[in-house]
């Protein structure tokens, strides 16, 4: 199973971590207007019903029947952060039971369900894409018009980024063969695979010989390798008006292809409010990738000059430029951060907080986590005066026929 496959335990444990202080009143509430609520999060969204699938025998078993999805759920979210319109020289095959990672095969998984529907009745499903902008993959990478210029950079010496790994004696780099841990960026560190097109490679076709040692890359996860750590994309700046143009262009050839209502605009907040590296004060060393952050993604540096406000900064005018181009967008669980401190109190000059609201009232979807905070009430009818679709959901309850 790939890891894309895999990024499901952690969405999972970062929206329960976000709705941990909504009561079980509020809960009930919310689920009687949720309607049937017997698909994810306790509530009439199905997630991910293209990738959870087992096979059993010789036979592919889905979590969810098409035909369960088609008579009772609102909202369906499809995808991965490797999709591209058609299969490129970076795309990997799929699985026994995998779809294709392409707009284009989705696209037919949609056609089939919003059929379904139409013939069993009810209102029209609505269709998210989960996409990732603030990380470019390999397959997105080897789209027309990447530029390693989109990528934010790091002082890090790239040495220090191997010898963490290589240099680790820790019971987890010791234990299962005399070479150790160490660092590849071969795709789910199959080294005799795709030479010549890994993610180092295609950003130093565009930004030079070595360009790659200055990028900042997200990493597998600790529990998901043996010894061989390997980069899952590599941080983007958003910031950057024509990295963001690109973007913009391959959403809205995503919504063509794939016939999505809206693509997801992500966030990770939570990511640039701390150290999220390693070889910093949340891993000192490789063991403690496989301990509790076993289920984190950590990135390889620390990105220079490009901290939480930054972020959002480019968050926010991404949201802009999305609504400027036509393009629908969708905002997956931020209530429970929006219950927080969005605003950055070294920003005198801009407000975190509201330009974070802005972006959400701009969308076409909102899921919405359960909160008695009077404020998110309030914040939650500003939405739906604004004609915004938001969708009640209850994270704390996980994901239903795992």
């Amino acid at each position: 199973m790939r890891f894309v496959r895999r990024i499901l335990p952690l969405a999972a444990a970062l929206a329960a971590a976000l709705a941990a202080a909504a009561p079980p009143a509020a809960h009930a509430a919310d689920r009687k207007a949720a309607g049937k609520g017997r698909f994810d999060w306790c509530s009439d969204v199905v997630v991910w019903p293209d990738v959870r699938r087992n096979q059993v025998n010789s036979r592919c078993v889905p979590k969810w029947r098409d035909e369960e999805i088609a008579d009772g759920a609102r909202v369906v979210m499809l995808g991965s952060f490797t999709d591209v319109a058609k299969a490129n020289e970076a795309t990997v095959p799929p699985g026994p039971c995998a779809m294709e990672e392409t707009h284009r095969a989705r696209g037919e998984y949609v056609k089939r369900l919003r059929e379904l529907r139409r013939k069993q009745g009810g209102a029209p499903l609505l269709v998210m894409h989960e996409s990732r902008f603030d990380i470019v993959s390999a397959p997105i990478a080897a789209e027309p018009g990447f530029d390693a210029d989109f990528l934010v950079r790091t002082d890090r010496p790239w040495r220090q980024v191997l010898d963490f790994f290589a240099n680790d004696t820790s019971p987890a780099c010791r234990r299962g063969g005399r070479d150790g841990c160490r660092f590849t960026f071969a795709f789910g560190a199959w080294e005799k695979r795709f030479r010549g097109v890994w993610l180092n490679d295609l950003i130093d076709r565009s930004g030079g010989p070595k360009r790659h040692e200055s990028a900042v890359y997200y990493l597998v996860r600790g529990n998901q390798v043996k010894q061989l750590y390997w980069p899952t994309a590599v941080l983007a700046d958003l910031r950057n008006p024509a990295y963001r143009a690109w973007r913009v262009r391959l959403a809205k050839r995503a919504l063509e292809v794939g016939g999505y209502d809206a693509i997801t605009l992500n966030q990770k907040f939570h990511m640039y409010r701390k150290q999220y590296w390693i070889d910093g004060p949340m891993a000192p060393n490789a063991a403690a990738l496989r301990g509790k952050l076993g289920d984190e993604t950590l990135w390889t540096a620390p990105p220079r000059g490009y901290g939480y406000a930054e972020y959002v900064e480019g968050w926010a005018a991404l949201a802009k430029d999305l609504r400027a181009a036509g393009v629908p967008y969708a905002i997956d669980t931020i209530s429970g951060w929006l219950r927080g401190r969005p605003d950055d109190p070294k920003t005198k000059s801009r407000n975190e907080d509201r330009m974070i609201r802005e972006a959400v009232k701009g969308a076409r979807i909102v899921l919405f986590e359960h909160a008695s905070d009077p404020r998110l009430a309030a914040f939650r009818r500003e939405l739906e005066a604004a004609g915004v679709s938001v969708v009640p959901v209850d994270p704390k309850c996980g994901y239903a026929k795992k």
